[in-house]
C-alpha cells in the first residue's frame, strides 16, 4: 500500500475527515475524543489557530487511512487509525508526526495522548513506540436522570440564564479564563462551540450575580448524532465553574443541578460528564449529585 502524509486543508478536508471517523465509530470509541461533535469545533478554528496542527495519511486511491491532531497548548497528541493500519508502519509514522511537532514546541517537554482503558490495541500501540502511562486519568461518569434532581440553591438576588447569543462570546470567555486561571479559552475556541450544528442555547446556562457580573457557567450538549449511532439518550455537563470571586458558595453544584434538569427537559435519560482523577474536589461534588465512574481514560506520554 502506497501512503501518502498530507497536510489538512479545510476547503477539501473538513468533510471527510468527520466522514472517515464516523467510518471508524464503534459502540467502544464513539465517546473517545475527539467525538464527531468535538471534529466540527476543532475543525472550524483550525485555520484561524497557531495552537493546533492536522495532518492526514491516505492511500494510492486518496482515501484517509489515518488523521493526527497536536494540540501545541496543552502538548495533546490526538490520532485515530483505520483498523486496518492499527499497528502498521502508518501507526508509527503518526506517533512520530505527533511527537517531532510537539518536540519543537517551546512549552512543552513530552507528549500526551489519551487512550481509553480497554482499548488493548491501542495500550499495546503507545507502549510499543515508547510511551509509558501516566499517574493522571480522565473519568467518565454518567447519572440517571430518572432519579430526582434536587433543585438548585442559589443565594439571593442571583440569576439564572442562557448566553445571549455570539454578541456575550467575550465576557464568557473571560468568565471562562477567570474560573480556571488559564488563557486556554479564546474567542475563536467559545465560537467554535457556539457554532457547532447540534449547539443548544437553552443548555449554555450562566448565573448571573446581583450586580449583573457573571459569577458561574454550566454548558451543556446533546450529541444527537452520537446517540443516534449507539441508541442511546445521553446528554453531557461539557463545561462548568465558578468565577474566583465567588468560589467556595456552592455555585457549582447548583449549576450542575441545573444542568442536570435542563437536559432533562429535553428529554435525556442519561447526564454523562468527564473529569480529571486529580480534581478530587470535583469527583466529590459529583459523586453526591449521583454520578458513578463508566470507564476511565488512560494518559500516555512520551519526552520530547
Amino acid at each position: 500500500m502506497t501512503i501518502i502524509m498530507c497536510p489538512y486543508m479545510p476547503a477539501t478536508d473538513t468533510q471527510r475527515i468527520l466522514d472517515f471517523r464516523r467510518a471508524c465509530t464503534t459502540r467502544e470509541n464513539i465517546n473517545d475524543y475527539p467525538t464527531i461533535a468535538d471534529l466540527y469545533e476543532i475543525l472550524s478554528r483550525i485555520s484561524a489557530s497557531s495552537q493546533e496542527r492536522i495532518e492526514l495519511w491516505e492511500d494510492e486511491h486518496g482515501a484517509i487511512v489515518a488523521y493526527a491532531i497536536v494540540a501545541l497548548r496543552y502538548c495533546n497528541l490526538y490520532f485515530l487509525l483505520h483498523p486496518h493500519v492499527q499497528n502498521s508502519e502508518i501507526a508509527a509514522q503518526v506517533l512520530e508526526w505527533g511527537w517531532d511537532r510537539i518536540r519543537g514546541a517551546d512549552t512543552c517537554t513530552a507528549v500526551d495522548t489519551p487512550c481509553r482503558d480497554t482499548d488493548q490495541r491501542r495500550v499495546a500501540l503507545l507502549e510499543q513506540h515508547g510511551f509509558t502511562c501516566s499517574d493522571m486519568q480522565t473519568l467518565y461518569m454518567a447519572r440517571s436522570l430518572a432519579e430526582a434532581i434536587p433543585p438548585p440553591q442559589f443565594p439571593a438576588g442571583f440569576t439564572l440564564r442562557h448566553v445571549a447569543g455570539e454578541n456575550e462570546v467575550e465576557e464568557v470567555v473571560v468568565l471562562h479564563q477567570d474560573a480556571f486561571g488559564t488563557r486556554n479559552m479564546t474567542r475563536d475556541g467559545r465560537l467554535s462551540i457556539m457554532r457547532n450544528p447540534e449547539y443548544i442555547p437553552e443548555l449554555d446556562l450562566l448565573l448571573v450575580a446581583p450586580d449583573g457580573r457573571l459569577a458561574a457557567f454550566c454548558y451543556c450538549a446533546i450529541p444527537k448524532e452520537a446517540n443516534a449511532q449507539n441508541g442511546h439518550n445521553e446528554g453531557e455537563v461539557a463545561i462548568i465553574g465558578t468565577a474566583a470571586a465567588y468560589k467556595n458558595r456552592g455555585l457549582g453544584r447548583a449549576m450542575l443541578l441545573a444542568g442536570l434538569r435542563s437536559l432533562k427537559q429535553f428529554g435525556i435519560e442519561t447526564a454523562t460528564l468527564g473529569t480529571s482523577s486529580e480534581n478530587v474536589k470535583a469527583q466529590s461534588v459529583f459523586t453526591a449529585a449521583g454520578f458513578h465512574t463508566v470507564y476511565k481514560t488512560l494518559w500516555y506520554s512520551k519526552g520530547v
